[in-house]
């Protein structure tokens, strides 16, 4: 068997696609057993018993705790009495926002502000980079035989018939 590059690609993406379903699977069973051994006993953190510590600790990350100012209108009538007395300043707000100011009433009203020109721009099909379409990792295990492994190695590094 003389593999060519699309023979090559298809059977690393049928490997590829058992080995992430597979990791998939294995991360929520590992994610359910370290939540399971938490609960049970407290349990912060894990080690492979078969590959031991060098391997890795699996445990939960802990983010650093940090300050957001996130601001809200708070009472509307006090808002609207502010922007009766600072229209100057809500206005350079309004020129520096332009185009979100134009989205929001264009999108509200149906109508531009006067200023504030919407423009659709005709995007034209392009040629994507070539890459499998409706790939069925099934057939490539079936040609290679029932192990996907074995079959790829053979196939792979030519150690199959020319």
């Amino acid at each position: 068997m003389k593999a060519n590059p699309i023979d090559k690609l298809a059977v690393y993406q049928a490997i590829k696609d058992k080995v992430d379903a597979a990791t998939k699977l294995a991360k929520q069973e590992a994610e359910e057993f370290f939540y399971a051994k938490r609960d049970e006993d407290g349990t912060a953190s894990l080690t492979s018993p078969m590959f031991g510590a060098d391997a890795g600790e699996y445990h939960c990350g802990k983010t650093k705790a940090k300050k957001e100012v996130e601001y809200h209108l708070a009472d509307d009538v006090d808002f609207a009495e502010w922007l009766e007395a600072n229209q100057d300043a809500a206005i350079q707000f309004a020129k520096l926002n332009a185009a979100d100011l134009g989205r929001w009433w264009f999108d509200s009203t149906g109508e531009l502000p006067d200023g504030v020109s919407r423009v659709e721009v005709d995007i034209p099909s392009a040629v994507t980079a070539p890459k499998f379409y409706r790939f069925d990792p099934s057939v490539v295990e079936e040609k290679l035989g029932a192990n996907l492994f074995e079959g790829a190695d053979r196939l792979l590094l030519g150690d199959g018939d020319d």
